[in-house]
């Protein structure tokens, strides 16, 4: 057990911070499934823990900053990667019981 533990800290210590599939589809306005696609693309990065994947922040974000939103713009939302920023912060700050910050 405590071995499973170092290699999620570890896990976490490499990757930095990782999110389930379907949260990650929520800040990306995009179903699970689309989700799924980016990963198995190499579009979006991954981890998986326990026989399950998790997108790492860190490539949410960049794929915030290159990647164009097929579509109309959802109103009101003119910056993708500003919104995938405060979902995170959000999302992340609700779980650890405040706002999270990461370099």
């Amino acid at each position: 057990m405590w071995h499973d533990f170092g290699e999620l800290a570890s896990t976490l210590a490499d990757k930095g911070v990782f999110v389930p599939q379907s949260y990650a589809a929520k800040l990306l306005g995009v179903s699970r499934t689309r989700v799924c696609d980016f990963v198995n693309e190499g579009r979006l990065e991954f981890v998986t823990v326990d026989d399950t994947r998790f997108v790492t922040a860190r490539s949410l974000r960049a794929f915030a900053a290159v990647e164009r939103k097929v579509g109309r713009p959802v109103k009101g939302e003119a910056d993708m990667a500003r919104a995938i920023e405060a979902g995170l912060r959000k999302g992340l700050g609700q779980m650890s019981g405040g706002e999270v910050r990461e370099a």
